[in-house]
């Protein structure tokens, strides 16, 4: 992507999908030293936060080293604060305490779960689904004991159906999903293959649900020392669970003190459709972390399917730059929906790069294959681009 000697600093924020991607193909340009900061030590798979939660996967993180251009610097750290004017970051827990300078940033700081009731639980991190799994495991009734652990998912979401069809698979727990709408961007045909996956797990969907987020729930400490499920009180009462999982939604993770970089109502930064931030242009945000403030960008929604083309799409922002060249508009879409029903089923709905569903749906056990093969290919993608930086493609955008 480019020749000379490295003198252009990139730092890139977040070391989800969308950062080690922008920091890969970023690491191409030649006359550019890229770091990542990041505060964990390893890479999360996020797609498989459900299984870490129903018990169904140990482990769903992987060294950074295996994904990362050899080229990439890896800080770990938490930013505690960011000065556009002189492009510096304040970071919390490196070894240098001194501000880390920058010419180019990349913010993709991911998302995290939106509000929710006290005592709910929910997978939006590593953090919170283990802390699901533990609870699960402090209710788990004595060998003896045969009423099963009740469980009330919250959110109509493909994360919120693909927990409660995790937890369903699991067994030993009773599990109900209460949706306002069952998957609303799926097709009526992927919605009702949905709901009968669902039922083949002994999940108990209720539609058209609307559950009060008002209310405190009584917290018990669990044997774990973390707070325990609430039981028969506030949202646990009314849907008559032991525990509830809380997934209505996903907002911006929180920039420290970002310094008057622009925010939505969700979090999210502000960007043009290049991906720059508005009114900073060598800031340039990727994946979960920004909104494009544009209409025609409207069916761009927090997802892996899209971080990975916006990661890739903000280096290239990064390099045209860099090279003196006018930034081009972000141009990728969709191809797939793909959901989870446990370990033996899915449901794969094709749509448009608009993400409006087309009329072909895949289920059962193909469904559950070619889920599973779509989440294996990420981790190949990022490899791949820090092998070749500069080498993956994506699904055009509407329009294209």
């Amino acid at each position: 992507m480019g020749n000379g000697s490295r003198t252009h600093r990139v730092v890139v924020v977040g070391g989800g999908y969308a950062g080690v991607m922008a920091a890969n193909r970023v690491s191409g340009i030649a006359d550019a030293e890229v770091t990542l900061v990041e505060a964990h030590d390893r890479f999360t798979e996020r797609i498989r936060l459900h299984q870490v939660a129903a018990g169904t996967l140990d482990d769903a993180t992987i060294p950074f080293e295996t994904l990362l251009a050899p080229v990439v610097r890896r800080i770990e750290a938490r930013v505690d604060g960011v000065d556009a004017a002189r492009r510096t970051l304040t970071l919390d827990g490196a070894s240098d305490p001194e501000p880390l300078p920058w010419d180019w940033l990349v913010i993709a700081t991911g998302s995290t779960a939106g509000p929710r009731p006290p005592g709910t639980y929910t997978v939006a991190t590593l953090e919170e689904a283990t802390r699901l799994r533990h609870a699960i495991t402090d209710l788990r009734r004595s060998p003896t004991d045969s009423t099963p652990v009740r469980i009330g998912v919250v959110g109509g979401g493909l994360t919120a159906i693909e927990t409660a069809a995790e937890l369903g698979g699991a067994g030993g727990l009773a599990v109900s999903l209460h949706a306002a709408t069952l998957g609303p961007g799926l097709s009526e045909r992927a919605r009702g293959r949905v709901r009968s996956g669902l039922r083949g797990l002994g999940v108990r969907v209720v539609e058209g649900a609307r559950v009060p987020v008002t209310g405190a729930m009584a917290a018990e400490r669990g044997g774990r020392g973390h707070a325990g499920p609430a039981r028969s009180a506030g949202i646990a009462g009314e849907l008559d669970a032991d525990l509830v999982v809380w997934m209505t939604g996903f907002e911006g993770a929180p920039l420290a003190r970002p310094e008057g970089l622009p925010v939505d109502a969700a979090g999210r930064l502000v960007v043009d459709p290049t991906l720059r931030v508005r009114g900073h242009d060598r800031i340039v945000a990727a994946g979960d972390a920004l909104v494009v403030d544009d209409t025609a960008y409207a069916y761009v929604r927090m997802s892996c399917a899209i971080g990975m083309p916006l990661g890739a799409h903000a280096a290239d922002t990064v390099a045209r730059s860099i090279r003196g060249h006018a930034p081009e508009p972000f141009a990728s879409g969709y191809l797939l929906q793909c959901i989870s029903l446990g370990r033996n089923g899915g449901v794969v709905q094709t749509v448009t790069p608009d993400d409006r569903p087309r009329r072909l749906v895949v289920s059962g056990r193909l469904g559950a294959w070619t889920k599973e093969r779509v989440c294996r290919s990420t981790i190949r993608w990022l490899r791949q681009e820090a092998d070749r930086p500069g080498s993956t493609t994506w699904t055009r955008g509407p329009g294209a």
